[in-house]
């Protein structure tokens, strides 16, 4: 008889532990993603409204371009267009907000 036998099963209890551990793996992944594009968004807001102030004063960036085309450059979309995305979202969350000016409602 050998002195070392091999567990009958043990392929599928390492299976599954690896199937279990994935799983927890992709929760954690999955929150911390939303987290990081939550973190995404600000920095593009704030940085958003650094540009437009600073576009709107005529002052060039360090690296002398203009504060429009170094924000396209940075998230590829004009500041232009973002600031008018923005401004109607904001319009849109102010509208649900206000519920009690709404002439619809008893």
């Amino acid at each position: 008889m050998s002195k070392w036998t091999k567990h009958k099963g043990g392929k599928d209890k390492a299976l599954e532990q690896r199937k279990a551990y994935a799983k927890i793996n992709r929760r954690v992944k999955s929150k911390a993603s939303v987290e990081v594009m939550k973190q995404k968004d600000s920095l593009k807001y704030h940085f958003a409204r650094h540009c437009w102030i600073l576009s709107k004063k005529g002052v060039l960036s360090p690296k002398g371009l203009t504060w429009d085309s170094l924000f396209e450059r940075k998230w590829g979309t004009p500041l232009r267009v973002y600031v008018a995305a923005e401004q109607q979202r904001q319009r849109g969350n102010e509208s649900v907000r206000n519920i009690q000016s709404d002439p619809d409602l008893p």
